[in-house]
C-alpha cells in the first residue's frame, strides 16, 4: 500500500551517540557508510526512504544547545 505522505515527506534519520568522541570515531571508522546502506537496504523492503541522515551527539547538544534538542536540530549539521 503506498502511502500519500511519501511524495512530499522525506523523514531525516539522527544517529545519536553519548560522547561526541564517539561520533567522530564512527565517522572516521566508516561506520556511517555502513549504517546508511543497511539502513537503505531495511527501508527499501519498507518501501520507504529518507531525506537524510544525521550524525550528532548528547555532548554537543548539551553543550552548544544547554540539551534543547529542538533547538540543537535547527542547527545545521557538523
Amino acid at each position: 500500500m503506498a502511502y500519500p505522505y511519501r511524495a512530499t515527506y522525506l523523514p531525516v534519520v539522527i544517529a545519536v551517540f553519548e560522547h561526541e568522541a564517539q561520533r567522530i570515531a564512527a565517522l572516521k571508522s566508516g561506520w556511517d557508510e555502513v549504517f546508511s546502506q543497511r539502513l537503505d537496504a531495511h527501508l527499501a523492503g519498507l518501501d520507504c526512504r529518507v531525506k537524510s541522515i544525521r550524525f550528532d551527539s548528547e555532548q554537543a547538544c548539551t553543550q552548544i544547545s544547554n540539551g534543547n534538542w529542538e533547538r540543537h536540530l535547527q542547527r545545521k549539521p557538523h
